[in-house]
This record gives structure tokens, C-alpha cells and sequence, in this order.
């Protein structure tokens, strides 16, 4: 609006002449802050540049960075603070963390602009646009075309193009590298990538389907010429039933004889651990994000919503809670107790199943479970992993296992899903409103709320 364009203005000009802009007017007489100018100039910075969209992005930026101060105090509730910030390459001095190495590089101190630089974009001391640079955390703030011209005047120009930097990309650069041999052998380690959130269905992009994954194992452990299969894990975990089933199925591999070792990405927490937990050796990198041996539940019920709308529940059962529906009726004391009790269980088996796998005490698990997330390395001195190392080492130590030379790696590719994206949402869609108008037979009690406890690291989602 005009009116606000006028007061951007303004302050724009205190700040240049090197003023604060405590406080403007808006033109019906009430003041706006500097906190509510960076508010709205941000909002429409946003809109400028990206429309609805450039907005939309905008206000997902701040709510990251809330969730992201919430991770930051998460972090330093964990048991063992002075191992994790070291293994992390920082240094705890006095039961201070002090600064890592990257801070060092740039002699700027990170817990002061975590914690308390947002004061000076509240008091106009610095702008949003250029408060990285001022902070030291960037060295140039520039537009795409400035760039590439620094660029061209650093490193040149083509031969043939003088506006086109004399550089290679890097799916080009790899075309030029010397590819490996093809390796003539019967001996083949498959590879089996279980990436993403662990759910029931079908592998899509950033979901590990349990359905799919299975296939892939019964591909990799139903094959003669498997000799071992390495799993590599990128998840943050998910449904417990579909990580129970993905863990039967390796159990079944193992069964025959085939060794099964794990490579850790950056995160192998939760589920991701759950399924980890039995191989026959784990690889974990420096950074990897694992453990989170928890559990937790997520129901709903929407009561409230039928009584504002006036409409009540009746019925007729010969059984004392057969006609009882979970969403639309008011939860007694006995159905809290026994979705309590299943995630208890189930906490009960993650830190049993644990112990054994890698055999340790289970009062030692007990104590370093509760949901509590480790880096690779402090993962390995508590015994969670056996050792620090890439895909290639796993890949290697599964050919000692199997006792073979020269072997070929087979990356295992998931089944085609059962429909497209589109198809299974609307098809979901219609039997959640069918269910939800009772058209559809009502599932057993026990099933609904055990698909619906997942065991998931929450700090790692908010990290990302």
C-alpha cells in the first residue's frame, strides 16, 4: 500500500543518513516499530520477487528458524553434551561449548549470532539483506550476473564465448574421470538403499515403503549369486510396522547364510536404527545422526468439532467398546491406558531387541535410549556402531564375510509404485471420508493404533 511504501521509505533514508528508526507513523497516527518495518519489508522483498509463492517460502524461512532455535536448546538436554559438541568438532571448556573450527576460519563467534543477533535486526542496527555479510558469515552479497562477471575476470571467459565462464561442470567433469573396469564374476553384493521416512506402500521419493523395500531384499536374498547385501540406511525412521516387517526380511537373508552390513549415511535414526540394529557390522560415518531409540504415538479425535456442529453418537453393541470410535468420540480413562501401554511395549521391545542385537547390558541401553540422538563417533564408543566408515568400506567387509575376492555391486532398484502420486491420493482421500461417514468396514481397534506409533527422531527432522 502507499502508506507503507511512505514509512519504508523513510526509514530507509534515517538509515542511510546513519539514524535508527525507532519508530515511525503509519498515516492514520499509530507507530510501527523497526521490528514490524523488517516484518513488512521482508513480506515484501518476497512478494516482489516470487509472487504468492516468493511469500509463502518467506514466512517457511522464519518458521524454520524457530524450530531451529527449539533444536539448538534440544541439543543440550542430552545426557553426554561434552562427548557430542566433541564429537561434532567443537570443544567444551569449562562446561562451555566453545567455538569449532569453522568459526575459528572466520573469527565470527556462532552462539552469539544464534543466540543473540537477532537484537540488532530488532533495533535497526543491522538490515536483513545484508546482515550475513555484516556478521561475517558471507564474504560477498551479489545478484547471479555480478557473480558470473567476477567469475569470467577471475578464472576467464571461453575461447569461443567471452560471456561464458571457462569452467566445467561437475556431471561433466565426472564423464572424464577413468571409469572402473567391468568385473567379470558370478559373486555379486547388492546394495539395498533405504532412504527416507520408513511407511507401508510402495518407495517414493523421501518415503521408504516397506512394501517395496521387502521386494528388494526378497530380489537381492532369493537370487543365487548374492553373496552378502549392504544396506544403506539414510532415514530418519517412521512406522514401527513397516520397519518390523523391512527387519523380518533381512532376518531372512541372514538365515540362509548371507552376511548383511550396514553403511550409515547422515542419518540412521529411530526406524533407521531399528532395521540397523541386526546386521552382521554397522559402518556409520564422523557425522552420521543415529540412535533415538524412542517411541511415540499420534491419535486424533475430533469430539468437540461434532458437539459445536450438534450432532451426537449412537449406537448398538454386544460388546463393551465394539461400536467405539476413536476420532469422533471423547477417549476414556481405559482407551488412553491401552494406547499407552502399546507404545510402552513397543519401547520395551526396541531397547530389548537392541541389547541383543549388539549385545550390550540392558541397563546400559536403557540408559542410552530415551530418545536421545548421537554422531557416529559417539555412537561408536557406546557400541551402537562397530566402526566409522563409508559405503566402499561396508562393500569390502561384506566380501570378507563372503569370503569372495572379486565381486560385482548390484544397486537393487525398488519396484515401479502401485500408481501414481496423484492416483494413491485421491484413492486415500476417498477412504478417509468414506471412513470417516462410516462406509467403510471399521478396522479393529488394536490395528488402528499400532499403525499409527512410529518411532521417529524428531530432532533430525527439524535439523533438515
Amino acid at each position: 500500500p502507499p502508506a507503507t511504501r511512505a514509512i519504508l521509505e523513510r526509514m530507509d533514508a534515517q538509515r542511510a543518513g546513519g539514524n535508527k528508526p525507532d519508530m515511525q507513523y503509519t498515516k492514520d497516527g499509530k507507530k510501527i516499530s523497526s521490528k514490524q518495518f523488517n516484518r513488512v519489508k521482508g513480506m515484501m522483498g518476497a512478494a516482489k520477487e516470487g509472487g504468492a509463492k516468493g511469500v509463502l517460502n518467506h514466512m517457511i524461512s522464519g518458521v524454520k528458524g524457530m524450530f531451529g532455535g527449539m533444536f539448538s536448546k534440544v541439543q543440550g538436554a542430552i545426557k553426554d553434551p561434552k562427548s557430542f559438541v566433541e564429537s561434532m568438532g567443537g570443544t567444551v571448556v569449562d562446561g562451555n561449548i566453545g567455538k569449532p573450527t569453522a568459526q575459528e576460519q572466520r573469527d565470527i563467534d556462532l552462539q552469539w549470532i544464534a543466540d543473540d543477533a537477532w537484537e540488532q535486526l530488532v533495533n535497526g542496527e543491522v538490515d536483513e539483506w545484508t546482515a550475513a555479510l555484516d556478521w561475517g558469515l558471507v564474504d560477498v552479497i551479489e545478484e547471479d550476473d555480478d557473480f558470473d562477471a567476477r567469475m569470467i575476470e577471475k578464472f576467464g571467459a571461453l575461447e569461443d564465448d567471452e560471456e561464458e565462464l571457462n569452467a566445467i561442470y561437475f556431471r561433466d567433469y565426472l564423464e572424464t574421470l577413468p571409469k572402473d573396469k567391468p568385473v567379470k564374476s558370478d559373486n555379486v553384493i547388492r546394495v539395498v538403499a533405504i532412504e527416507g521416512a520408513i511407511m507401508g506402500g510402495d518407495v517414493m521419493l523421501g518415503t521408504a515403503g516397506s512394501d517395496g523395500i521387502v521386494e528388494m531384499l526378497k530380489d537381492a536374498h532369493e537370487n543365487e549369486d548374492t553373496k552378502a547385501i549392504v544396506l544403506r540406511v539414510n532415514s530418519p525412521g517412521g512406522s514401527v510396522v513397516a520397519s518390523d516387517y523391512i527387519r523380518w526380511e533381512i532376518e531372512k537373508a541372514q538365515e540362509k547364510g548371507i552376511p548383511v552390513v550396514v553403511s550409515m549415511g547422515s542419518l540412521a535414526a529411530s526406524g533407521g536404527y531399528w532395521v540397523s540394529s541386526l546386521a552382521d557390522k554397522i559402518y556409520a560415518e564422523n557425522d552420521t545422526i543415529t540412535g533415538s531409540i524412542g517411541v511415540y504415538g499420534t491419535l486424533f479425535s475430533v469430539e468437540k468439532i461434532y458437539d459445536w456442529m450438534g450432532i451426537s453418537i449412537d449406537g448398538y453393541s454386544t460388546t463393551k467398546w465394539g461400536a467405539f470410535d476413536m476420532m469422533r468420540q471423547d477417549w476414556p480413562v481405559e482407551i488412553e491406558d491401552l494406547v499407552r501401554s502399546g507404545i510402552n511395549s513397543i519401547y520395551v521391545k526396541f531397547t530389548t531387541q537392541t541389547s541383543i542385537d549388539r549385545d550390550i547390558p540392558l541397563e546400559v541401553v536403557k540408559e542410552i535410549a530415551k530418545g536421545r540422538v548421537y554422531s557416529g563417533e559417539r555412537a561408536l564408543e557406546i557400541g551402537l556402531v562397530d566402526e566409522i566408515g563409508n559405503l566402499e568400506d561396508a562393500l569390502a567387509y561384506a566380501a570378507t564375510l563372503a569370503e569372495v575376492e572379486e565381486f560385482k555391486v548390484d544397486y537393487v532398484k525398488p519396484p515401479a509404485p502401485s500408481g501414481s502420486g496423484f492416483a494413491f491420493a485421491i484413492s486415500n482421500t476417498v477412504e478417509i471420508v468414506k471412513t470417516f461417514l462410516g462406509l467403510s468396514p471399521k478396522q479393529s481397534l488394536q490395528k488402528n493404533y499400532l499403525d499409527n506409533i512410529h518411532i521417529y527422531c524428531y530432532g533430525c527432522v527439524y535439523s533438515d
